[in-house]
């Protein structure tokens, strides 16, 4: 594909269509193979054969099509390009359904019972006993978790900015009183985060990636189902599930 007539296309997505520089960068990333100088449907069905015998997979190719289909819009509109009717129909390649994570109780005591770290046991207790997000668990001040252990509930501010109440239970409690410990010892060797109630090993605050590794290590060796695709959020779902399975009421579930 031409460089200069690409730089443009680049350029078109960002000024007319406002697209961030980064999404114009991927859709151009996606169609950097198209080795050819004309759109026809001969050229664009053996690029698609190229892809597949490179180990792409329909996903990836259903991406790579619709950013050829975006550029081919620029063309039919910028440049005046006629763009063959079959490839602007041409339909997505069918993916097959993942199967669902499904977590019961046990499967989350088993989790807990196959890892010794303080830190992951308080984290995975939290998720699953309160549903909170990655990002809501992770700013709970040391503070706030001294108020919240008294009055056994904590008020966040979650997605949206909407504030939501949630049960501290004992359970959230003995396990953080189990990692307190553990902090105390990160935090006389880097202070800089104790403000926070939950610090990575190093004494800085934790980041959603190094926690979800854990967590997918943990699955593996529990042998569930999709470990590999394990993560906080899963957990989350996991939440919400057994909420509605002990028969809440579905508008307070919606609230979380």
């Amino acid at each position: 594909m031409n460089k200069n007539l690409l730089d443009k296309y680049k350029s078109y997505c960002m000024n007319v269509w406002q697209l961030t520089e980064k999404t114009a960068h991927d859709y151009v990333y996606r169609i950097r193979d198209y080795e050819y100088d004309e759109i026809t449907v001969e050229n664009f069905n053996n690029w698609l054969s190229i892809l597949s015998k490179r180990g792409n997979d329909n996903r990836t190719i259903n991406t790579a099509v619709s950013a050829f289909k975006s550029l081919c819009r620029y063309l039919r509109v910028a440049e005046h390009i006629d763009i063959p009717y079959e490839i602007m129909e041409f339909k997505q390649l069918r993916i097959p359904k993942k199967e669902t994570i499904i977590l019961f109780d046990n499967d989350i005591t088993e989790m807990l019972n196959h890892t010794k770290d303080k830190t992951i046991i308080a984290l995975l207790t939290c998720y699953s006993e309160s549903g909170c997000r990655f990002s809501e668990l992770i700013d709970i001040s040391y503070k706030d978790y001294l108020r919240a252990k008294e009055t056994k509930e904590y008020t966040l501010i979650g997605k949206f900015s909407n504030e939501r109440t949630i049960a501290f239970t004992q359970k959230m409690i003995d396990a953080i009183e189990k990692y307190l410990p553990k902090r105390e010892m990160i935090l006389s060797k880097n202070d800089s985060n104790k403000n926070l109630l939950f610090i990575s090993k190093n004494g800085y605050k934790m980041y959603l990636g190094n926690i979800n590794g854990a967590l997918k290590n943990i699955a593996k060796r529990c042998n569930l189902n999709r470990a590999n695709k394990m993560s906080s959020h899963k957990i989350r779902h996991f939440f919400i599930t057994d909420r509605n399975y002990k028969g809440d009421n579905i508008v307070d579930i919606a609230a979380y």
